[in-house]
């Protein structure tokens, strides 16, 4: 139902190179740097469970 994490190619939205759902149990460390980018997809109006981060 969306909120899943997107690793971004570059800082354009477009450049999805890898999408996570959000799972129960799962998590994800993401290690900063000048040339990394992600974002996240919205939220489907939908969806049945709160999503928490």
């Amino acid at each position: 139902m969306g909120g899943c994490l997107q690793i971004l190619l570059n800082e354009q939205l477009e450049s999805l190179f890898q999408e996570i759902p959000p799972r129960n149990g799962n998590s994800v460390v993401l290690v900063r740097s000048e040339n990394s980018w992600h974002n996240v997809s919205p939220v489907l109006p939908q969806a049945s469970q709160d999503s928490l981060s």
